[in-house]
């Protein structure tokens, strides 16, 4: 048998009743939205930043100044996008991470730029990190690092040099550390865009232009690797052109350097990275 339906009298009432429920709930939902946006209880009373060890104090003064825009205002519509922003603007911020504490607390994790390397611009040095971004002016307490010298440019902390030049520096920088391998000292970088490495052992590299830089730096350790004392036979090594690499050795180089007529006697020393030892050519 089907189900008694209830009067018809009563199926308006049951309408009304049910749009007064949903009235008053769609109500009661639009308070609380309001109640939760517009609440003081849920204003950002603490803004704490995390990994900022390492910086100066006018740094941390800056950055906590540019966090510090996160107070009072609501927890949920705080201006965190903007200020994120702000914050990688300075130089020395790598990377910002944003953690919410309900319901007075932000939290910004700070990722600062480390230095790499000592970028000397004329007679300016700079601190750089491994993305070839300038962080700041070298400080005097800063620990021994390779130092890249480049022809006079413009140089903007906080933005990467874009040069070719720089990344083919980074990864020689990077890639051309293996066991007994000395450190790389220095790099310059001449008007002709022109590489040369100044190696802690006293020899220098001449690696030409930014090209085929993973040939001549693969050809530079496994000289190295098979002559790790190169450096007592040879004062300068030629990658310019890695499948016919040269050197000079050190007591012709000495003689050329200091006697400007002898340079003539000078003689170019053909190197094998297949054979432990080479012979020199007059």
């Amino acid at each position: 048998m089907m189900a008694d339906l209830p009067p018809k009298s009563y199926r308006p009432t049951a309408q009304k009743r049910r749009r007064v429920v949903g009235t008053l709930s769609l109500l009661f939902f639009i308070e609380v939205t309001c109640a939760l946006f517009t609440s003081p209880y849920l204003r950002v009373r603490n803004v704490t930043l995390k990994g900022l060890s390492g910086l100066s104090p006018q740094e941390i003064a800056q950055t906590q100044q540019t966090a510090a825009k996160l107070l009072r205002h609501n927890w949920f519509l705080a201006p965190t996008s903007s200020v994120r922003r702000a914050l990688h603007h300075l130089p020395w911020v790598r990377s910002v991470h944003l953690v919410r504490h309900f319901p007075h607390t932000l939290q910004l994790v700070i990722g600062t730029r480390q230095p790499f390397c000592r970028l000397v611009v004329g007679s300016t040095t700079y601190e750089m990190d491994d993305e070839g971004v300038p962080i700041r002016l070298a400080r005097s307490s800063l620990p021994t690092l390779p130092t890249i010298r480049l022809p006079q440019e413009t140089v903007v902390c906080g933005k990467p040099l874009d040069d070719i030049e720089i990344g083919a520096l980074l990864i020689i920088l990077k890639q051309s550390r293996i066991e007994n391998h000395p450190a790389i000292a220095g790099v310059e970088v001449d008007s002709e865009r022109n590489i040369c490495l100044n190696m802690s052992d006293g020899m220098r590299v001449l690696f030409g232009q930014a090209e085929e830089i993973e040939q001549k730096i693969a050809l530079l350790n496994r000289i190295y690797e098979l002559q790790p004392n190169v450096a007592q036979l040879l004062s300068v090594v030629n990658l310019t052109c890695p499948s016919h690499p040269a050197g000079i050795p050190r007591l012709a180089y000495l003689k050329a350097t200091s006697q400007p007529e002898a340079s003539s006697t000078a003689h170019s020393m053909p190197l094998s990275p297949r054979n432990e030892r080479s012979k020199t050519q007059g």
